[in-house]
């Protein structure tokens, strides 16, 4: 029992003591936040990489989707068997590339870490393979005027592009012939002169032009390698030049973005069989 008089004595801490007690908050706050950062850091980093995965992985198949699709010509898959009968010019700007486009005895064309195609380069990044494919559309079409065309049978055919093809097939003596549409692309790795993203880009053939067209932004590399048929028990041999009979294609596509401010690239590949030229044809 407190005395009249006594006094009192207040309980607390001490300057000093508050100090330590604030400086360790600090330093744990600090700690856990610098923990937090990293982590997201991380996680954002994780995060583009998958990004830029799926868009690899789009774009390689997306040409992957064309390479195994070339050489083949309707019916049969030997385009070198193809005659022309087109009338006209095909042009690339202002550029006749009549001879290029079509050359049916050419499906797949192929140059090592430069741009090697007759249209005019534009933009484009060295370093970078390009990669021409010529094949028919899968689906049967209806012949139509101005549009370049393979109209075949089992045996052979022709490319054309006449709104009546049934009217040539006499002296060739077609059996049930087909008409397709015919696909060239030629994929090269570009850029976009406004912002600099990089791009797999290609020339279509449309109608009697090729068109330079956007594939998708943020592509930065495109390698293509091949090998002939392995023998039983033995590894592919992968080379940068196209050898005479290809059995296989290799595809490497590097997908490329900024994290502040400092580039991420991320890097798929896959093995896509050419089964409609010689050396990939099982047949």
């Amino acid at each position: 029992m407190r005395r009249a008089g006594q006094a009192v004595v207040q309980q607390g801490f001490s300057l000093t003591e508050l100090m330590i007690a604030s400086a360790i908050g600090v330093f744990l706050i600090s700690g856990a936040l610098s923990l937090y950062l990293s982590h997201r850091k991380a996680e954002q980093l994780f995060e583009l990489h998958m990004q830029l995965q799926e868009a690899a992985l789009f774009a390689l198949n997306e040409i992957g989707r064309d390479v195994q699709l070339a050489g083949f010509a309707g019916l049969h898959s030997d385009s070198s068997k193809l005659t022309n009968r087109i009338i006209g010019n095909i042009y690339c700007s202002s550029r006749n590339v009549t001879q290029w486009t079509i050359a049916p005895e050419h499906p797949l064309r192929h140059s090592d870490d430069h741009y090697a195609l007759p249209c005019p380069p534009k933009q484009h990044i060295t370093g970078n393979d390009t990669l021409t494919l010529r094949f028919a559309a899968p689906s049967v079409s209806e012949p139509e005027a101005g549009r370049i065309q393979i109209f075949t049978d089992e045996r052979g055919g022709f490319l054309h592009n006449s709104p009546a093809p049934d009217t040539l097939t006499e002296a060739l003596n077609l059996q049930q012939p087909q008409n397709h549409q015919l696909r060239l692309h030629a994929y090269f790795i570009g850029f976009n002169p406004g912002t600099g993203q990089p791009q797999l880009r290609r020339w279509e053939l449309t109608g009697n032009r090729l068109r330079n067209e956007r594939v998708m932004t943020g592509i930065s590399g495109l390698q293509v390698q091949y090998t002939n048929r392995p023998g039983k028990g033995e590894e592919p041999a992968w080379t940068d030049t196209l050898p005479e009979q290809p059995f296989a294609a290799r595809l490497e596509v590097t997908a490329t973005a900024t994290l502040r401010g400092k580039p991420v690239e991320q890097t798929v590949s896959r093995v896509f069989r050419l089964r409609n030229l010689h050396g990939g044809n099982t047949s």
